[in-house]
């Protein structure tokens, strides 16, 4: 059994063979080594593109079932911690690795610059209208090297 043929669903590389969820991080690896072939790298490209989105897509959508998230990050008010949020660091990498099959920049790109931009600062992680995460046991870093490593890549 392959990855094509275990991951493929027609639209996008699924991030579990049991879940139809859609995972930046698992996608763009799939553009950059280009395990996507060229067609398949268009449909899911178009698919992002088409998502509806607040400021930016979240890590992975539609979210993961809701047995699957932890009960301790569902008990202390971290239930979207996978389930909704936006981290800079995954949409930088897929807007390069959409660059690297000449199909990008992605249109979070721009969005997230605008937020570097507001915040002076690249933040680890916001809620899906662009606010910084601010909780009782868990707030967005600024200055999150991951997001800032994408972010000179994918620029």
């Amino acid at each position: 059994m392959s990855i094509r043929s275990t991951f493929w669903n027609g639209r996008f590389f699924q991030s579990t063979p049991e879940w139809a969820v859609f995972e930046l991080g698992g996608n763009a690896f799939c553009l950059l080594t280009d395990l996507a072939t060229d067609e398949q790298a268009q449909k899911l490209v178009a698919h992002h593109e088409a998502e509806a989105r607040g400021v930016a897509l979240p890590s992975s959508f539609p979210n993961y079932p809701e047995h699957t998230v932890s009960i301790f990050l569902r008990s202390v008010g971290l239930a979207h911690y996978h389930n909704g949020l936006v981290w800079p660091w995954f949409s930088f990498f897929f807007s390069a690795a959409m660059q690297h099959r000449g199909l990008g920049p992605s249109r979070d790109h721009a969005a997230l610059e605008e937020l570097i931009v507001r915040d002076g600062a690249i933040l680890e992680v916001y809620e899906r209208d662009g606010s910084p995460v601010v909780g009782l046991y868990f707030q967005s870093e600024r200055d999150f090297s991951a997001a800032c490593g994408t972010y000179l890549f994918a620029s």
